[in-house]
């Protein structure tokens, strides 16, 4: 991550409430090492739970320079000294279209679904799919 923006955007380095967690990279690293879905809104109410910061307070964030913002590596090291590796760069797509259509839907939906309710973010979901064939966007508006 490059240090700039992502410093000063998402990188809270200890929240003192939920909504600061959200914008937390070692909040937001804690919660995928405690296998928390971070894709819908209810995850962010435990941003300051104690097993949240026990976990978050083992985590250091280091920015790079030149790395891209979405572009992260996160290194693991177990406490028998093994260290495991993973980087992944969220700003580039699946080759597979149908998945990353998929991932997109999953993640509009579990965002949408507890403000506007199933059936209407299912129906929102549907008109954006179909965006491009719309005559116009009222219809789109109207939902």
């Amino acid at each position: 991550m490059t240090a700039g923006l992502g410093c000063s955007i998402c990188n809270i380095a200890e929240p003192r409430t939920d909504l600061e967690a959200k914008f937390s990279l070692r909040a937001t690293a804690a919660f995928a090492l405690l296998g928390l879905d971070t894709s819908g809104l209810q995850a962010w109410g435990r941003g300051v739970d104690p097993d949240v910061v026990a976990v978050r307070d083992r985590v250091r964030v280091e920015l790079v320079p030149g790395r891209g913002l979405s572009d992260a590596e996160v290194r693991l090291r177990l406490r028998d000294g093994t260290e495991l590796r993973r980087g992944h760069d969220s700003g580039v797509p699946l080759a597979d279209k149908q998945a990353q259509s998929r991932r997109v839907r999953e993640k509009f939906l579990a965002l949408s679904e507890p403000v506007v309710g199933p059936g209407r973010a299912q129906a929102l979901a549907d008109a954006l799919a179909k965006v491009d064939a719309l005559g116009s966007l009222a219809a789109l508006l109207q939902l």
